[in-house]
C-alpha cells in the first residue's frame, strides 16, 4: 500500500484494478442482523459493517467508524457542499471511495441476476456495497416491507457466489481497515509537513 497522491486514484494506491467494500449496515438492528453479519464476515463473504447504535441488539456487537465517503452520491442533502468536502479530502491525499451500490430491492427471483450483473460491471476503482443482509428469524417482525430483501440478500452472500463472481473478473474483497490504514499515513504525514 502507497500513500495517495492527487494523481492517484483510490484503487491504484491499494495496488488493484477493481476492489469491492462488502459492508453491511444496519448491524444491531436485531439479532438477525447481527448474526447475519457474523456469520457472513467469519466465511470471508462481506468485509465489514456498520452498527446502528439506538438499536435493541447494539450491545452484542460493536465495532469502529470511519466516514463512508463516495465521489459521487445522487442523494446527497447538499451537493454542493458534499462535493468541496470530497475535494478536500482529495487535496489532502486522503482516501475517497469512487462509488456506491446498495441492496437490491428486487423479487427473489431477481436477486442473484440482478447481483451477478452488479458484480460484472462494477467500473475501475472502489466500490462500497452497502448491503442489509439479515438472517431470517425477527427481522420480518422489525420491517416486514423489506425484510425478503434483506433475507434473500443474506442467503445470497451465505452461499458464497458473490464471492466467487467476484474472484473470476478479478474484483478484490476489502474492507475499511485498507482505508484506514491509508487515512493514518496520510494524516501522520500532513502534521509532519506543519
Amino acid at each position: 500500500m502507497t500513500m495517495l497522491t492527487s494523481v492517484m486514484t483510490l484503487a491504484d494506491s491499494l495496488r488493484v484494478k477493481r476492489a469491492a467494500i462488502l459492508h453491511v449496515g444496519d448491524v444491531g438492528m436485531c439479532h438477525g442482523a447481527n448474526r447475519g453479519f457474523l456469520e457472513l464476515a467469519e466465511r470471508g463473504f462481506v468485509t465489514c459493517g456498520s452498527v446502528m447504535v439506538p438499536c435493541p441488539w447494539f450491545r452484542q456487537i460493536a465495532y469502529g467508524l470511519l466516514p463512508v465517503l463516495p465521489r459521487k452520491i445522487r442523494f446527497a442533502p447538499e451537493l454542493a457542499g458534499y462535493d468541496a468536502t470530497v475535494a478536500g479530502l482529495d487535496r489532502a491525499g486522503l482516501a475517497v471511495v469512487d462509488g456506491i451500490r446498495g441492496t437490491l430491492p428486487v423479487a427473489a427471483e431477481a436477486v442473484e441476476p440482478g447481483y451477478r450483473k452488479l458484480v460484472d460491471e462494477l467500473p475501475a476503482g472502489v466500490t462500497h456495497f452497502a448491503l442489509h443482509c439479515a438472517a431470517p428469524g425477527d427481522v420480518e417482525a422489525i420491517t416486514p416491507q423489506h425484510a425478503s430483501w434483506r433475507t434473500n440478500e443474506y442467503a445470497l452472500f451465505a452461499s458464497g457466489v458473490v464471492a466467487k463472481w467476484c474472484s473470476t473478473p478479478g474484483v478484490v474483497p476489502i474492507g475499511y481497515r485498507e482505508l484506514q490504514r491509508l487515512w493514518c499515513r496520510g494524516t501522520a504525514t500532513k502534521a509532519a509537513d506543519l
